[in-house]
């Protein structure tokens, strides 16, 4: 087995274990990069990370069993980028590790530790975005403790808070937020399954009388569907949390303080580029702050909100780039020197997080979609995210997602991309009656022309909709009907 050294890369593949949690420790302890490796991955997705990020050593398990993959048929494949020596099965058993420890004096790691620096990078974490290959972010010690130390403030947690986490590890939102936010308050983590599962994450709320949970929205929507159908479980422990990963409905975040009775969660805002967390709201916050806004920057970090030519700062209220600046601004794209120029100002270390935002009179902003998916019908700038967010007000609508598709006469037009509730399958909902909808109350030209319903939206990894997919799939069959 090979040894470890500093900056040394070490992949972990693995679910959210415990040994995640130590494995993380340990490398950042040792000043080894551990590069975060989705455990939702095949071959051709874990290849494309390993050109980026040239491992020295793989730990994970011989069989993922939420995949049902063969990791070690996998990794024995002729094709693959890691030589069988480099790989560590947790199944063998941590016997080798602590044989092997013993073999490493105290002078040695005196002298690692002595060598460390706030600022050295020690994890990489991949970006989830919706088109092109994968990017590696640099993150350090300053990034990952701050941006983790300051969600918890946000949060009031104390060493008596238990935190639920059943976010992905291998994601910002699971580490930073939900691991070390706990740890660093020296509060309890709780892992409730090694995926998530409602029952699993319910039954350890209940058990472990967690006062925290965190969550993607659509674990919010399982967690609540769940609980209409199922006995009924003690979650009176719960005090705060985080929604955060995507736009959370109105209908949503209502059910989360009412039914659920969490009236401190907050929301969150931020990227992979950011360690985290950009923005949050407070526990104390009003209703409509919640349903509105994603708060106000962390403390100790700055928020523009820029003209994107000109990059002049914009007035209050006005529509521009979200940039930001500070301890949670990753290092750069590992080894990716253009990628970084793209993102990252080289002298203010501004980094422009390419969404579109508005900032009020009290600092709080409020996010109205990404750049790339501007929709210019007529001339007229449209943000997909406000139709989305109002069609989503409908009763029968699960979730909806908005794109621009070609159109010879405005140059662009919207079509809609729309998941029903199971029960209202029923009672059928077309297209006719979400127009009926939308009349009177948006405007004409942001209606959508096209509409086309599914079961299942196109989907990254960690669960963000690929709409330059959906364009595609959109284009082809409105030319095939022709």
């Amino acid at each position: 087995m090979c040894q470890i050294r500093k900056n040394d890369l070490v992949g972990v593949w693995l679910t959210n274990r415990f040994e995640w949690v130590i494995l993380q420790y340990a490398t950042a302890r040792l000043g080894a990069l551990l590069v975060s490796i989705n455990p939702l991955w095949k071959l051709t997705e874990l290849e494309d990370a390993l050109n980026v990020t040239p491992v020295k050593l793989i730990i994970t398990m011989k069989r993922n069993e939420v995949t049902k993959t063969n990791h070690e048929q996998l990794l024995s494949n002729e094709t693959r980028k890691i030589q069988k020596s480099q790989v560590l099965y947790l199944e063998d058993g941590w016997t080798y590790l602590r044989d092997s420890a013993a073999n490493v004096t105290d002078t040695e790691l005196s002298e690692i530790e002595n060598s460390l620096q706030f600022d050295d990078a020690i994890n990489i974490k991949f970006t989830s975005g919706t088109v092109g290959r994968v990017k590696a972010a640099l993150l350090s010690h300053h990034n990952i403790l701050n941006n983790a130390y300051f969600t918890a403030v946000r949060l009031g947690y104390t060493e008596q808070d238990r935190t639920c986490v059943p976010v992905s590890f291998s994601h910002c939102f699971g580490t930073v937020c939900g691991i070390h936010s706990s740890l660093s308050m020296g509060g309890c983590l709780v892992i409730p399954s090694e995926t998530f599962e409602i029952e699993k994450v319910l039954t350890a709320i209940e058990h472990e009388k967690c006062t925290s949970l965190l969550g993607v929205p659509t674990m919010f929507m399982s967690i609540l569907n769940s609980l209409k159908n199922r006995e009924n479980y003690d979650l009176s422990s719960l005090r705060t949390g985080q929604i955060g990963g995507a736009f959370c409905p109105r209908e949503t975040m209502e059910l989360v303080l009412t039914q659920m009775n969490i009236k401190q969660m907050t929301i969150g805002y931020g990227m992979t580029e950011n360690s985290g967390c950009i923005a949050q709201t407070f526990v104390d916050d009003s209703l409509e702050r919640y349903l509105s806004t994603v708060g106000k920057a962390l403390d100790h970090t700055e928020i523009k909100i820029v003209n994107q030519n000109t990059n002049e700062v914009v007035k209050r209220g006005e529509i521009g780039e979200l940039c930001t600046r500070g301890y949670h601004v990753m290092l750069g794209y590992y080894e990716n020197e253009t990628a970084t120029k793209q993102i990252l100002e080289p002298n203010s270390k501004w980094l422009r997080t390419g969404d579109l935002a508005v900032m009020d009179e009290h600092d709080y902003i409020q996010v109205v979609g990404r750049i790339k998916d501007l929709i210019i019908r007529g001339g007229q700038n449209i943000y997909p995210k406000e139709i989305e967010e109002y069609l989503t007000e409908h009763p029968a609508v699960n979730e909806v997602h908005v794109i621009g598709i070609p159109s010879e006469k405005y140059g662009e037009e919207l079509m809609a991309w729309v998941k029903l509730n199971s029960d209202s399958r029923t009672e059928p909902v077309g297209e006719i009656d979400l127009i009926e909808f939308c009349l009177d109350q948006i405007s004409s030209y942001k209606i959508p022309t096209h509409w086309k319903f599914v079961e299942e939206f196109p989907r990254t990894a960690t669960g963000k909709v690929r709409k330059a997919e959906m364009r595609q799939i959109s284009i082809k069959e409105l030319i095939n009907r022709k």
